[in-house]
C-alpha cells in the first residue's frame, strides 16, 4: 500500500526537530555559541574577505610588532618558517616547503587563527627572504605576494587565500636588514580542505599547540559539526529533503 505523507506535515516536523536540535547547540570552554555557516555562504564570505591590495614594505609601527612577535616565540597562534619554496638543507627548490605553508595556514583559518611569518628561523630570527626570492622571475615582495596567492589558492581555494592578509616588514640587526613575510590568518567561517595535489582527496588541518596536525576522517567530521553547527535554516531545508525522498519512495 502506498502512503502520502503530506508537505506540510514534512515542514512542521523538520521545523520541530530542527528547533529541539537548536537547544543543545554546543559551546565552547568559554562559554560562547559558536555560530557559523558551511558551505554555502559564497556572499557573506566575499563581503566579509575584500582582495587585498598589493604587497607593502610597513613602516616602523609594524616593525614593532613583527619584533614582539619574534621575541614572544611559537605559540599556538603564532608559526615561524625559514622559507616557503627553498629547502636549505639543499639549497634547491623543494614542494614540500610550499606544502607546509598551506598546511600551516589552513591549520590556523580552521582554528582561532594566527599569524605565520616566512624567513625566520625556529629561534625567531629574521633570516630575510632572499633564498625564496632567487626562484623569482621578478625577485620582489609584489612577485612573491603573487606566488604565495597561486599556492593559497590552488590548495586552499581562492575564498580562503583572499581571507589571509600578507604584508611584508623590513627589519634591523646587525646583519643588515632582512624582510620578513607576515600572513595573517583569521578565523574561518567555515572549514577550509586542503588538497595536496591533482586527485588528492581533501584533508583538514587544524592547530594543536605550537603545531599543525591533520585529522583522521571520524575527527573531521565531528570537529566540523561542533565548530560550524548548521544554520537553522539549512537544518530545516535537509531535513525536508530528506523527508520528501523518504515520501517518494514509500
Amino acid at each position: 500500500m502506498t502512503t502520502t505523507i503530506p508537505v506540510d506535515w514534512l515542514i512542521a516536523a523538520a521545523f520541530r526537530s530542527s528547533c529541539s536540535s537548536r537547544r543543545g547547540l554546543w559551546r565552547d570552554p568559554a562559554g560562547d555559541e559558536q555560530a557559523g555557516g558551511r558551505a554555502d555562504d559564497g556572499d557573506h564570505d566575499r563581503r566579509r574577505h575584500a582582495q587585498p591590495g598589493p604587497a607593502t614594505q610597513q613602516p616602523a609601527g609594524d616593525r614593532a610588532a613583527v619584533a614582539e612577535l619574534l621575541a614572544a616565540g611559537e605559540s599556538d597562534r603564532v608559526e615561524f618558517k625559514s622559507t616557503a619554496r627553498v629547502n636549505l638543507h639543499t639549497g634547491a627548490k623543494d614542494d614540500r616547503m610550499e606544502l607546509v605553508i598551506a598546511k600551516t595556514v589552513c591549520g590556523f583559518l580552521n582554528g582561532d587563527g594566527g599569524t605565520l611569518l616566512v624567513g625566520v628561523d625556529d629561534a625567531g630570527t629574521p633570516l630575510g627572504l632572499e633564498a625564496d626570492y632567487a626562484t623569482l622571475k621578478a625577485p620582489d615582495a609584489d612577485r612573491y605576494e603573487l606566488f604565495l596567492r597561486d599556492l593559497l589558492s590552488t590548495t586552499l581555494g581562492q575564498n580562503a587565500a583572499a581571507a589571509v592578509g600578507i604584508e611584508f616588514t623590513t627589519m634591523t640587526d646587525a646583519a643588515g636588514e632582512p624582510v620578513v613575510c607576515r600572513l595573517t590568518c583569521e578565523p574561518s567561517p567555515r572549514p577550509v580542505y586542503l588538497r595536496s595535489g591533482k586527485g588528492a582527496g581533501p584533508e583538514l588541518w587544524v592547530r594543536t599547540g605550537n603545531s599543525t596536525r591533520q585529522l583522521s576522517v571520524d575527527e573531521a567530521n565531528s570537529y566540523v559539526m561542533h565548530r560550524w553547527p548548521l544554520s537553522l535554516e539549512a537544518t530545516v531545508a535537509a531535513q525536508f529533503r530528506a523527508a520528501v525522498r523518504f515520501s517518494e519512495q514509500r
